[in-house]
């Protein structure tokens, strides 16, 4: 862990700090005064813009991707933090891994990997046909390497090395104990659904070498939604699968963000449809809660409103550690 890592949570307007920080985006901008560059940089648990004034692309030293040692000052702006970076070099500090800044899951992806498997193929077809599982397994072993480190967005939730499969693996944990409340699930349907209900996120975003994901033109395009239902059909062999069952799936993809303003296709209309979206939302809304209770204290709330918590402040109970 890099000794002089700046915490960029633990900065308030008026603060300065001088330390290291990982660059991972660099965008030219024009302002009033002339251009100036906006750095995404990360200490390994945040992610902030910071404003470089009065410079280029052309005239910085320093490259995305890369461990940078930065003066920052921390201000206010419209009653939000804003930060400001003064000067920034490549640090020449070899003992720094990069990995040290990079946000992680915090669970081994080959073990998340593992458990997803194992639990979409635990459930038998109807002996005419292969199991959904089988079709699961097939496509996440076809995609294995990226499904280790994929970011699950851009930004909101699960932004981070692993993060598509931290999610998945969340939420096929609760699929499981629905399955023993509610036996009106089927849970072949239910756990494949949940494994490739975010697998178009293997094209609609690219993700680098630290989590730090992008959309692409396809996603831009036709969505993750659209996107893991044509993966679906590209793996489908007539006689092979259920019809009526791959039907099924592919419709809780379609549906999975539960209303058309959200992004769904088409509105659920099967249970476990339903029951995906659901999930989703819950553990969308749960990684939001863990992270931004991470850098407050006991008994405070935040100063801004939270974009994906529905733009509520969001409050941390005092016995709360």
């Amino acid at each position: 862990m890099a000794k002089d890592r700046i915490i960029l949570s633990q900065m308030n307007p008026g603060n300065k700090a001088t330390g290291c920080v990982l660059l991972t985006k660099v965008e030219e901008a024009a302002g009033q005064n002339g251009s100036y560059c906006k750095l995404s940089i990360s200490d390994g648990g945040d992610t902030v813009t910071a404003k470089m004034w009065g410079t280029s692309l052309s005239g910085l030293s320093v490259k995305p991707k890369t461990v940078i040692k930065a003066n920052i000052e921390c201000t206010e702006y419209r009653g939000k933090k804003d930060y400001i970076i003064r000067s920034c070099s490549p640090s020449e500090d070899e003992s720094i891994n990069i990995s040290d800044f990079v946000e992680r899951a915090p669970l081994d992806p080959e073990t998340m990997y593992r458990e997803i498997v194992e639990t979409v193929k635990s459930v038998p077809g109807n002996g005419d046909y292969k199991s959904l599982g089988e079709l699961t397994e097939s496509i996440y072993e076809d995609n294995k390497d990226k499904l280790l480190y994929w970011s699950a967005a851009e930004n909101i939730h699960h932004n981070m090395y692993a993060g598509l499969l931290y999610h998945t693996y969340r939420m096929l944990k609760q699929a499981e104990m629905l399955v023993k409340v509610y036996p009106s699930l089927n849970s072949e349907l239910l756990f494949s659904a949940v494994a490739l209900h975010d697998i178009g996120k293997l094209v609609e975003l690219d993700t680098d070498e630290c989590g730090t994901a992008r959309y692409t033109a396809e996603g831009r395009l036709f969505g993750h939604a659209v996107i893991g239902m044509q993966i679906i059909d590209k793996k489908i062999v007539d006689g092979e699968y259920d019809p009526e069952k791959v039907k099924c799936l592919k419709h809780c993809i379609a549906s999975h963000h539960g209303r058309i303003e959200w992004g769904a296709v088409v509105l659920p209309q099967i249970e476990e449809a339903s029951i995906l979206h659901y999930i989703d939302m819950i553990d969308s809304r749960v990684q939001q809660y863990e992270k931004t209770e991470s850098t407050m204290e006991p008994g405070t709330e935040t100063d801004d409103m939270i974009f994906g918590l529905d733009r509520v402040k969001v409050y941390k109970p005092g016995f709360k550690k």
